[in-house]
């Protein structure tokens, strides 16, 4: 009784095994393909035939160099003459990405399974081929976005503080000793040097930058009716600064500095 027993748990699961087998080999989703030390195609299933274009009559007992882009079969024959003679690479088992060719000659990403087994003193190998032509599309298409994304992330933040945003979800306020800030005409524009990087010469490009603008408003007047004037304001020292705003970051600063600097360009 415990005989027939094990006997039908054997059989349940070799029927089980087939059919799992049945599935895999009928899938469209991933090519299976088997050769041997030849390097000849042995067996083709369905998956392969609707990626790569062939019917299993025309692969069968072609070389596996039919699916492999002319630059890459000496790289793929010395490597199954390596692993004929018992060397065993390490690409076994993993998953790799690497380029086929369809039957039409259009080449295209795939992910490549590689496995072997010796049989009779005979060596096999298996491959489960996916085509990643649609991942890898996407792929580009949302490292485009990320690129936009940093980009507008750099219109408003300095680099520092978006790397940091990036990599921990969120900025550290923090004290800047020795920063100069300048402000112009009624905060109409408000600029600062020495943060977040350190800058020796803070103070003197940022009078070298107001009189820039000075310079300008100079120029343009001489040629122009309606006449500009204005005002600079520029005071070193401390601040505090960090990103406000939870739905949208801005990067700002604050303390005596910047409100002395305000209130001299107020003034002036």
């Amino acid at each position: 009784m415990t005989h027939n027993s094990n006997k039908r748990e054997i059989e349940t699961l070799v029927e089980e095994q087939n059919k799992r087998f049945q599935v895999i080999c009928s899938s469209k989703n991933d090519a299976i393909i088997t050769s041997d030390e030849t390097k000849k195609i042995l067996f083709w299933n369905k998956g392969a035939e609707y990626i790569f274009g062939y019917t299993s009559e025309e692969a069968i007992g072609q070389p596996m160099t039919l699916i492999i882009p002319k630059e890459l079969h000496q790289r793929h024959n010395e490597g199954i003459d390596r692993m004929n003679h018992g060397m065993e690479p390490r690409v076994l088992g993993k998953v790799l990405e690497l380029q086929a060719i369809r039957k039409g000659g259009e080449e295209f990403p795939i992910e490549l399974t590689l496995g072997s087994w010796d049989n009779n003193g005979k060596r096999y190998y298996c491959g489960i081929i996916r085509d990643i032509t649609e991942k890898k599309k996407a792929e580009l298409i949302i490292l485009d976005e990320k690129k936009k994304s940093e980009e507008l992330l750099l219109n408003i933040l300095p680099k520092q503080v978006a790397d940091e945003l990036k990599s921990s979800g969120k900025a550290i306020t923090k004290i800047y000793e020795n920063v100069t800030i300048i402000f112009t005409d009624g905060d109409a524009y408000f600029a600062a040097c020495g943060v977040p990087e350190k800058n020796e010469n803070h103070a003197s490009q940022c009078i070298e930058a107001g009189k820039q603008m000075l310079k300008y408003l100079e120029e343009r007047n001489t040629k122009n009716e309606i006449q500009w004037k204005m005002r600079v304001g520029i005071h070193s020292g401390a601040v505090v600064a960090g990103v406000v705003g939870k739905m949208k970051y801005a990067y700002d600063l604050f303390g005596d500095t910047v409100n002395t600097a305000s209130r001299m360009e107020a003034n002036g």
